[in-house]
């Protein structure tokens, strides 16, 4: 907004030798600034990236216009992190960058963010304060210094086992959002010659390992899957995956042979000769079978 006012003072002139006096009239035009500053942005500077390990955060932190008391009283540390505002660097008038760190910041998981402090006396160069509140972009830090966890290795395809399939599709699941997942971070668990030959992403935390190839397709044996000796997976904020098998970690028993029929022996009456009505045989197979029903025997003799 711009006001005018207007001064009349007396002056001199000096004309042709003769002195003359005069009232002269100045006016003055000037802006009047009655609007306060806007917080516009708390936004990651240092790390640019989230989540962090990092144990020093700098925020850049922006006003629409200039400002003046600027200083880490003006601003508060938003989590249940015990870290501190530790330092302002005035970028310009209008931006600032904020430092947080101390506190339990080496060893936090969670959330970090930034306030203005209730008792902050920020104020624009015509003395307008600083409104409380929250910026419209607020971005804040996922602090994370926990390695991740090798959750479980499950069977996903076949589900079942035992299985003859020759091709065997491994679920592995982190507790967080691991990066750096390939096949040389697996390795194949058994005497099989197959190997790891793709990883699919499920999501950020979930993986399917196909395992194929070698004598898989002849095979009699167990399968698993464990991490590779090399493997370089880590969560987000960079902590590498531990060596060790996770908790839950199934397995495949592969089998490519046929059962064999073993015995057919008496069972009730267990002598022989006999003229009981009822005659019971006990039947034995190798392994385990499947849909074993009176239509899969015959009676062998000339009785009906």
């Amino acid at each position: 907004m711009e006001m005018s006012s207007s001064s009349i003072s007396r002056a001199l002139f000096s004309i042709f030798g003769l002195v003359f006096i005069a009232d002269v009239a100045f006016a003055f035009v000037g802006s009047v600034d009655n609007t306060p500053p806007t917080l516009s942005t708390f936004e990651r500077l240092t790390p640019a990236t989230s989540p962090t390990n990092a144990d020093t955060l700098i925020f850049k932190v922006t006003f629409d216009e200039d400002v003046m008391n600027v200083d880490t009283t003006d601003f508060a540390v938003d989590g249940t992190t015990t870290a501190t505002v530790t330092n302002v660097a005035t970028v310009s008038a209008a931006e600032y960058s904020v430092t947080v760190s101390g506190g339990d910041l080496m060893s936090f998981d969670g959330n970090v963010g930034l306030n203005l402090a209730g008792g902050q006396n920020i104020a624009d160069l015509a003395g307008n304060a600083l409104p409380a509140g929250e910026p419209a972009t607020d971005e804040v830090y996922v602090v994370d210094n926990t390695a991740p966890t090798f959750s479980s290795i499950v069977r996903s395809n076949p589900a079942t086992s035992p299985t003859n399939a020759d091709t065997l599709v491994f679920r592995a699941t982190f507790d967080e959002d691991v990066v750096n997942v390939g096949t040389g971070d697996f390795a194949v668990n058994g005497t099989t010659t197959a190997t790891v030959t793709n990883v699919a992403t499920v999501s950020a935390s979930v993986y399917d390992v196909t395992v194929s190839g070698g004598d898989l397709s002849g095979l009699d044996d167990t399968v698993g899957l464990n991490l590779g000796g090399s493997q370089d997976i880590t969560d987000l904020a960079g902590h590498a995956l531990p060596a060790g098998e996770p908790a839950t970690d199934e397995t495949y028993l592969v089998d490519n042979t046929a059962p064999t029929f073993s015995s057919i022996e008496r069972l009730t009456p267990a002598t022989s000769p006999t003229n009981a009505d009822t005659l019971i045989f006990r039947a034995t197979f190798d392994e385990d079978v499947t849909n074993v029903g009176t239509g899969d025997f015959g009676v062998d003799g000339t009785t009906t």
